[in-house]
């Protein structure tokens, strides 16, 4: 008799039905949005992987040859611009690098790891020279920071043939057979770590970006520094000004590639005193293609600075460590800031810093380099 009741009053038939609907609306709105979840997850699987597929479609340029002391002589075109300077007829050395001869060297590597041998190239090209200037349409297929699509290709070619351009070969072994290299990040982990001396004793030392190494930052950070890579907004020329320093310079966007005249003072009314442009050295397109493809699986939209010089260190030198790198919750997200900042996903939405990290691990655990940790804080 109650639920008859309740069946034959309106206001209570009311709620029921509103209740029927709002349960079954409920179980329509879970199920819709658990079905775009299963599209989105399929759709970016499919994504990257035809992403990479893309990224290794065309070869990567390799140095004709390791063999020490070996140059190859290329002349250069001559150009009738109208107010163009400096450009010189002469032919010019195009530096190659001396392979290693050390018995433990990460070049040995391929032989013991089945995981980095189906990775690593040794001869894969690091960086730009005229070469590439007369042959520009090969890094044409994709756009910055993989290649040229899109960019202006004459004057590309005039800055790698331009006199200010010295690129300079790279003095690396020193008469050494085995050479160790540090490469230090940015990292809150360095942050009171007291690593200062033990990166210092390595025989080489790459930093990046916001390499503060002066004052109190030499304890956990270091002073001394071989190689310094950076783009346009990252650039801390002034900490390096007179010193020793090659620099890296990489190209994420047309603003880098206008950026190099001003690195070389070409066509300035005043030279600038930050940096030395006889020591500029310009990362080569396809090495950026090569560690994000290769190393990185083609993930996120490119590879940052960090991999980049990591990845160079590892084809340059014999053993690698890496400082600074991996970010760590329980530090602040650089070892300079003067506040607990935590990294943010906005920070680096063009980058997938946690796949890098887990790259880090995967070399270190396969011994193609150290990965600097702290168990403490």
């Amino acid at each position: 008799m109650r639920t008859m009741k309740v069946t034959r009053c309106l206001p209570c038939r009311l709620v029921v039905v509103v209740a029927s609907h709002l349960r079954s609306r409920k179980r329509t709105v879970v199920t819709v949005l658990l079905a775009s979840f299963i599209v989105v997850v399929l759709t970016q699987k499919y994504w990257v992987q035809a992403h990479l597929q893309y990224l290794l479609e065309y070869d990567f340029a390799v140095s004709p040859t390791r063999r020490a002391g070996n140059t190859v002589r290329t002349k250069v075109p001559s150009y009738a611009v109208t107010g163009e300077t400096n450009l010189t007829e002469n032919n010019s050395m195009v530096d190659f690098y001396e392979p290693s001869k050390c018995p433990r060297s990460i070049a040995s590597l391929p032989k013991y790891s089945q995981w980095f041998r189906e990775r690593f190239k040794p001869n894969v090209k690091l960086f730009l020279d005229k070469l590439d200037g007369d042959s520009i349409g090969n890094l044409s297929f994709y756009e910055l920071p993989f290649g040229f699509k899109d960019e202006n290709h004459r004057f590309i070619n005039r800055l790698l043939h331009h006199g200010n351009f010295k690129n300079l070969p790279l003095n690396l072994r020193r008469d050494k057979e085995c050479i160790s290299c540090a490469v230090v990040g940015s990292g809150g982990i360095l942050n009171g770590s007291y690593a200062g001396k033990e990166i210092d004793a390595h025989d080489l030392v790459f930093r990046l970006n916001t390499a503060i190494t002066y004052g109190r930052y030499a304890k956990d950070v270091g002073s001394r520094t071989d190689f310094y890579m950076f783009f346009p907004e990252s650039a801390h020329l002034n900490s390096f000004s007179g010193q020793n320093v090659t620099l890296l310079y990489t190209m994420y966007k047309s603003f880098d590639v206008e950026y190099v005249a001003e690195l070389l003072n070409i066509n300035r009314l005043r030279i600038s005193r930050r940096m030395d442009p006889d020591r500029l050295k310009i990362i080569h397109p396809d090495f950026f293609r090569y560690v994000f493809a290769k190393f990185l699986d083609g993930r996120a939209m490119k590879p940052t600075t960090g991999a980049i010089v990591v990845m160079l260190a590892v084809h340059l030198c014999d053993s690698v460590t890496i400082y600074g790198f991996g970010y760590d919750p329980q530090f602040s997200m650089h070892y300079y800031d003067a506040e607990f900042l935590k990294r943010t996903y906005r920070s680096t939405w063009t980058h997938d810093v946690e796949n890098e990290k887990r790259l880090w691990g995967k070399l270190h655990q396969e011994g193609a380099l150290r990965f600097f940790k702290r168990d403490v804080m």
